[in-house]
């Protein structure tokens, strides 16, 4: 198989580092994952960081960067094998997520109304069969409202990355034994076909180009041009901390200064993707001070946890506000995103790793049959969850009809004058239709949502009302 690169490529060495899963560790690059994660769950949590979904874009370019740069060392010691690629993929992104997925099921079941719990259920069999990107945006737009009651919208980017790690090391591949060239070119052409898309489409199709791979994959591949990049003069010391600091500013920006009406990505994506590119190609030749700063402790932890707290974040706020029937408090909020790092710690330490040593499957076919059982039992029981409408034995008939009231026609509708002057209007309470008429609801899209009780206690006490309500009529 020809060569990835061109022959006189050499993989760099990484000063202060330690040989870990076949790569030179970077502990900055934890710690830019840290960056990355925590503008996410604070603008989920409405803690601040208005732009904080750009922490996304980051993660995609560290994925690009450090899959890239398995794949050159392996071509480049003649080991590189698709399948054992795709086998380290699986045991870096599923046990977490499967695990999140099955408590979020146990979750939804017992909160979640069906017509949502239905919803829920097609979104887990897009996410077993890595299409929830696919999934959600033909639901709606990421910030539409009612985003915030969906519990695996987040794992939208995942399926992106998915996605890519199935077709990028095949397309490579291909690509250089059709060209007979390097790598680097090709990509290099991919990832500007992908950035042209991106930017048009935030003027065209704007969540299909937010969601999708081909509008997103140049993000992912410009962390791969990095990795291919021959970097074979070293920084001079003031260039390597100018472009650490301009990094860390092009990313802090964003998540300070974006905002849900920022059309993204597009153009929009340049800043937090080459700050990304800046602060990794600051410390590739021993560490610069924002390199540094990423390599702390505290940082470096956060970074080896920020899979599963990306993870683990989202559901609970979801469920919190979907129990809670409303906005939650500033202290429920940071308590959850508390409660979000003691499970990502945990997530971590008994599943992620223990999956990524080995010490659960040793054996590759294992690995597969694991995905395979897996997301096949994930995809049977979001189908039985569909196909059962929700299971709406689950939730007490007085609930349920609450439910169907609150999208029932009758309930949600605005009576014109000629239908109040004709007498017709929306029947509750006794169905029965010689009974006088007992109560009158008259009003707005209040008196609308009080229907569905008042309703209720008609039928217990044999009363017949009806209702005469226009959205925004206040009676005189």
């Amino acid at each position: 198989m020809p060569p990835l690169l061109p022959d006189n490529f050499k993989v760099k060495p990484t000063g202060n580092a330690v040989e870990a899963h076949g790569l030179n560790y970077r502990p900055d690059i934890d710690g830019l994952r840290a960056l990355a994660v925590i503008p996410v769950v604070l603008f989920h949590a409405g803690l601040g960081c208005p732009g904080g979904y750009v922490g996304v874009d980051v993660f995609f370019v560290i994925s690009g960067y450090l899959i890239t740069s398995l794949i050159i060392k392996e071509q480049a010691a003649g080991t590189f094998d698709l399948i054992r690629f795709w086998e380290r993929r699986i045991l870096r992104i599923l046990p977490a997520l499967v695990l999140v997925l099955v408590a979020s099921i146990l979750a939804a079941w017992w909160l979640v109304l069906p017509p949502d719990f239905e919803t829920f259920g097609r979104s887990l069999v897009a996410q077993a069969l890595l299409l929830s990107n696919a999934f959600f945006y033909r639901q709606a737009g990421y910030f539409a409202a009612g985003s915030d009651a969906k519990p695996l919208l987040h794992t939208w980017s995942l399926a992106v990355e998915e996605q890519f790690y199935l077709v990028y090391p095949l397309l490579l591949v291909a690509l250089v034994w059709w060209k007979r060239s390097s790598g680097l070119k090709a990509v290099g052409v991919l990832a500007a076909g992908s950035f042209g898309l991106s930017v048009v489409g935030t003027y065209t199709h704007a969540w299909a180009t937010f969601f999708l791979l081909p509008t997103r994959a140049w993000e992912l591949m410009a962390g791969g041009l990095l990795a291919m990049a021959n970097q074979q003069n070293l920084l001079g010391c003031w260039r390597k901390e100018a472009l650490g600091w301009i990094g860390t500013a092009l990313i802090i920006g964003p998540v300070l200064l974006y905002s849900e009406t920022t059309r993204f990505p597009g153009l929009a994506a340049v800043p937090p993707c080459l700050g990304a590119i800046l602060l990794i190609s600051s410390s590739e030749r021993g560490f610069s001070m924002a390199g540094r700063l990423l390599a702390s402790r505290p940082l470096v932890l956060i970074g080896l946890i920020s899979s599963s707290l990306y993870l683990w974040h989202w559901p609970l706020l979801v469920f919190s506000r979907y129990s809670l029937a409303g906005d939650l408090s500033l202290t429920t909020r940071i308590s959850l995103l508390v409660a979000s790092i003691g499970l990502a710690l945990l997530s971590w330490k008994f599943v992620e790793t223990p999956f990524r040593r080995r010490l659960v499957i040793r054996q590759r076919s294992g690995v597969f049959v694991f995905a395979g059982v897996s997301l096949g039992l994930l995809v049977v029981g979001g189908w039985l969850i569909v196909h059962n409408s929700g299971f709406p034995a689950r939730i007490a008939p007085v609930i349920l009809r609450y439910v169907d009231y609150g999208t029932h026609r009758a309930f949600l509708n605005d009576i014109s004058l000629d239908q109040a002057l004709d007498g017709r209007f929306a029947q509750f309470g006794e169905p029965d239709s010689a009974k006088p008429v007992h109560v009158i609801i008259w009003g707005d899209s209040q008196a609308m949502a009080a229907t569905p009780a008042l309703d209720e206690l008609c039928r217990r006490h044999s009363l017949r009302g009806v209702q005469a309500t226009h959205s925004q009529t206040l009676p005189p």
